[in-house]
């Protein structure tokens, strides 16, 4: 259970960091470009 949690929380974090960098390469172009 633990590592699964430490796993989640790595998942969410490294999501959360790929999201912020999509919306901000959104923001600065007018081109919507989803990378994977």
């Amino acid at each position: 259970m633990e590592v699964m949690g430490g796993e989640i929380v790595f998942l969410l974090m490294f999501w959360i960091s790929r999201f912020l960098e999509i919306t901000s390469s959104q923001m600065a172009k007018p081109k919507t470009t989803v990378k994977i």
